[in-house]
This record gives structure tokens, sequence and C-alpha cells, in this order.
């Protein structure tokens, strides 16, 4: 593989992180299940939901409460491995999240409830490259008044 074809492997793998997060900060959660395969895996420490069905069951649930605004902020985008149609790689995670009235403009938060990362894999589909599992790390949990 030449640097140009892995240059575009992962900008298109950095852009469904990209998506992820923006979709989810935007109350679209729903349409992040697009951006993964149809038999994807997303884990965290909450639990393990598998399968497009329950992808979109799990962030319709995230896109139904209307009062909770977030920010993810990811850093340091890496790939690791990575063929014509498989990589792996992630993005240090910073979680800003604030569950109140759906009406505010803003909201007033301490700071991050986490920090942590996403751990990914991707696979080449047919309509481009998709996430096929997504394992959220947790490194620190911050205290909350």
């Amino acid at each position: 593989m030449d640097p140009q074809q892995r240059g575009a492997i992962e900008a298109a793998c950095q852009h469904l992180t990209s998506s992820y997060c923006h979709y989810i900060d935007r109350g679209e959660a729903r349409r992040v299940v697009a951006l993964f395969t149809e038999d994807a895996e997303w884990a965290a420490p909450e639990g393990v939901v598998k399968g497009h069905a329950a992808l979109l069951d799990h962030f319709g649930a995230r896109e139904d409460q209307r009062g909770r605004k977030s920010k993810h902020i990811c850093t340091n985008f890496w790939l690791e491995a990575v063929s014509e149609t498989e990589a792996s790689g992630g993005v240090y995670l910073t979680l800003y999240r604030d569950d109140g009235d759906p009406d505010r403009e803003r909201a007033r938060v301490d700071g991050p409830i986490l920090v942590g990362e996403y751990q990914d894999q991707y696979s080449l589909t047919e309509n481009g490259w998709r996430i096929a599992k997504r394992s959220v790390k947790v490194d620190f949990v911050f205290n909350r008044r």
C-alpha cells in the first residue's frame, strides 16, 4: 500500500469519528448508525450493543434525551494496522455533558465527566469505510457535585 492510499484510509476513518461526535452532539444520534457496519459492535462500560437494529434502539434512546447536551472532544487520532479492507485505531476522548432543561441555550458544567478513548476497528464496505467495532475505554471519571 502506498502512502497516498494509506492517507485516504486514515482520512476516511477519521471522518467517521468526527461525524459520530457531530451527530450525537447535535441531537441526531440515530444518524450514527449509518457509520457502522451492519454487524457492528459498540462496547462501553455500561454494556455491549451489536448490529444495526440494536444500535438504532441504543442511539435512538440517546437522541430522545432532549435535555442532554454533550460535547465530545476527540484528539490524537491514530491508525495502526491497515490493509486495503481493514484498519484499527482510535482517538482520545474528553466528554462534557449536562442533563437539564432542553430549551436552555447553554449548560453550566464544572468540567468534563470523563477522559478516555475510543478504540476502533474499521472495515471497507460497499458504502465506503465503516466502524466495525467501537470500544469506549474510560481512564478518568470526574466527581460531580
